[in-house]
């Protein structure tokens, strides 16, 4: 594993992010992107089902509107977890991933999408306590930033921005090869089921804002269920078609992994 470090302050970076997205809409409008797929080919609607870290709740509001009666959710942001309960009837809570409410072999299936390689120096005991609340034989599916050309340009932009510069080189996540993190996981008992690429729109709409469509309104929400929302020009889409074709691991954002206990 490596650190990526950036010019930042992780509150502001945040904030800024979410200012637009306090609830996810109640269902993915695409089912074939992340983190939705793959893991909904893998889940049965009477799983018992933890998410950690569900934040404005995209995942856990679209299984328990789409009849999965076994959802519970864990968030550590009161503030996120509130709003989401606010408006979903779910089993949702505030609770640390590091630290599980829950006793040994509780769910059929625990995940966490873009939550462990944020954690620094407590990814593994994170990741034991995702193993832990899951029943042998049952699934472990989170996703991990990779080591590749994606990151690598998000490095270089942080480091040429003026408005980056004034901020201290900060942690980010932690990033590997994918043959790293299958290691890794193996490491832990994990057999690795599926690895599944996150190549979306969203590294083109937000790194090189030249082939944003020009003149459209954009609906971060939306975008977060709905890839197209990430409205690219036409230089812009055919790059982003090519690199998805062609070379998903070298602009992929992360890797989610299906694991079996």
């Amino acid at each position: 594993m490596r650190a990526l470090r950036l010019r930042h302050d992780p509150a502001s970076f945040w904030a800024e992010y979410w200012k637009d997205v306090e609830v996810d809409p109640p269902r993915f409008v695409d089912l074939d992107i992340y983190p939705i797929h793959p893991t909904i080919d893998y889940l049965k609607r009477s799983d018992r089902i933890l998410e950690c870290g569900f934040g404005a709740g995209r995942v856990v509001r679209h299984l328990c509107n789409d009849g999965y009666t076994g959802v519970v959710g864990v968030e550590y942001d009161r503030g996120a977890a509130r709003r989401v309960n606010a408006v979903q009837p779910c089993a949702l809570s505030v609770g640390d991933i590091r630290s599980l409410a829950f006793r040994d072999a509780t769910f059929d299936v625990s995940m966490a999408f873009g939550v462990l390689g944020g954690l620094r120096g407590h990814t593994a005991h994170a990741l034991l306590e995702l193993i832990r609340v899951t029943r042998p034989g049952g699934l472990v599916i989170v996703s991990l930033m990779l080591d590749n050309a994606a990151r690598r340009l998000q490095k270089w932009m942080n480091r040429a921005s003026p408005a980056s510069r004034r901020h201290p080189l900060t942690f980010y996540a932690w990033m590997d090869s994918d043959r790293g993190w299958r290691s890794y996981l193996e490491s832990f008992g994990l057999a690795v089921q599926e690895r599944s690429y996150m190549v979306s729109r969203y590294n083109f709409y937000y790194w090189t804002p030249f082939l944003r469509k020009a003149g459209v309104p954009f609906d971060h929400a939306r975008a977060r269920v709905c890839d197209r929302e990430f409205r690219l020009n036409v230089l812009g889409e055919a790059l982003f078609r090519l690199s998805k074709r062609f070379a998903p691991a070298a602009l992929a954002g992360a890797a989610l992994y299906v694991c079996r206990r």
